[in-house]
């Protein structure tokens, strides 16, 4: 199987929690003085505290009395647990008992600080130890969620790329927080987010509750990782070899030296292009663009296509990656003022290819440099490395 674990988040997925998170945080607002209304609460519900309070009540409060809040909603929320204890969804343990019965590797990815994950699991009856093999609390990440970094540090303890991985959430900020990690998500909407909401958020599939994932669980697997060749770091450094030779050779044209490759779910490169916009006049031929079209015949819906491409696509190019079926688009510098993966959003049906960053970034900055050297007046090259230096 090509996927190696699953990140799991706690309220609203595991644990029945969000209403309980919620009333917790009106008691806390009602402390203060503020009155905002239940159902402005819940949407919020799933970011961490630290981005609850400036979205319900504005920043200057947050400055004010964002630590106050925080610190009541956290003594309301464990008064409302002890007082009402803590439901577990249905089917939610054998869910994660099937995972570890497929040998895959589970983490647990959370917001609550390690005092509060203990009472509140004692509460549920939730043995972490026998279900996880790692737990990021508030305390293992500089920000929250809808930040990569929890993310991020689940697959620092778990020691595995995002490739290797899918993560299991129920609010748009989970779906974000691992599409910007290079993590798939599966949404389950037992914490009150629609379909469409998940999946505009970046989630490839969406379930009612825990026990509808667990009764499709080898199909979401399938979802989350089509059977491809398992997205390893030396699998995608070596499909990113293949994009730096095509942007060598478009630097030797004359082109800015932009490579792209495309390979079928078994790892067979299907499709090789580079920028050509010089020769050709068009402001559209973009390296994606023409590997995309080389690649064109061999493409097969769900055959876990992978996009590799040196500098981070823009949107036109990350759009069509998406038509194309694509997988998943691993690149190798990032394009801040051009590129896609912070500002295209998938409709309400579909799925946003895993984005993976990073592969062979030194390479690219290399031929980037050249560019730069010989054109001078060219602003576009330069825009990626003055990001960096």
């Amino acid at each position: 199987m090509p996927l190696n674990a699953l990140l799991f988040d706690l309220d609203g997925t595991l644990l029945d929690t969000n209403e309980q998170h919620a009333r917790a945080w009106q008691r806390a607002l009602d402390h203060l003085g503020y009155r905002v209304p239940p159902p402005r609460i819940m949407p919020e519900i799933g970011k961490g505290g630290d981005r609850v309070v400036p979205a319900l009540v504005g920043e200057k409060t947050e400055q004010r009395h964002g630590g106050e809040l925080r610190k009541a909603q956290g003594e309301a929320y464990r008064r409302i647990v002890e007082e009402e204890g803590v439901r577990l969804f249905p089917q939610a343990e054998a869910l994660l008992e099937a995972v570890r019965a497929r040998s895959l590797r589970a983490a647990l990815v959370t917001g609550s600080g390690p005092e509060d994950l203990d009472t509140v699991l004692a509460q549920a009856g939730l043995d972490a130890d026998a279900h996880f093999e790692a737990v990021v609390t508030s305390g293992d990440a500089d920000e929250t969620k809808p930040s990569p970094a929890p993310v991020e540090a689940a697959l620092e303890k778990l020691e595995l790329a995002p490739g290797l991985c899918a993560a299991v959430g129920d609010t748009p900020y989970d779906a974000r927080a691992a599409a910007r990690a290079g993590v798939v998500t599966l949404g389950v909407r037992s914490g009150g987010h629609s379909a469409e909401a998940l999946h505009r958020a970046g989630a490839r599939a969406s379930y009612a509750d825990p026990g509808a994932l667990l009764d499709n669980l080898e199909g979401a697997l399938r979802r989350a990782a089509p059977e491809q060749k398992p997205l390893s770091p030396p699998h995608l450094e070596d499909l990113m070899q293949e994009a730096l030779d095509e942007a060598w050779a478009g630097l030797s044209e004359g082109e800015l030296p932009i490579g792209s490759a495309v390979a079928r779910g078994d790892g067979r490169i299907a499709g090789r292009g580079h920028n050509r916009a010089q020769k050709t006049g068009s402001r559209v031929a973009h390296a994606e663009m023409m590997a995309l079209a080389d690649a064109a015949d061999e493409l097969e819906a769900g055959d876990g296509a992978v996009l590799a491409t040196t500098v981070e696509p823009c949107t036109m190019c990350l759009g069509a990656a998406m038509e194309a079926g694509i997988d998943t688009v691993v690149y190798a510098m990032p394009a801040p003022a051009n590129g896609g993966t912070g500002r295209v959003t998938p409709p309400g049906t579909g799925h946003l290819p895993r984005l993976i960053g990073g592969a062979r970034a030194e390479g690219s900055r290399a031929l980037l440099r050249r560019w730069r050297d010989r054109h001078p007046e060219n602003a576009f090259a330069g825009q990626p490395l003055d990001a960096e230096e």
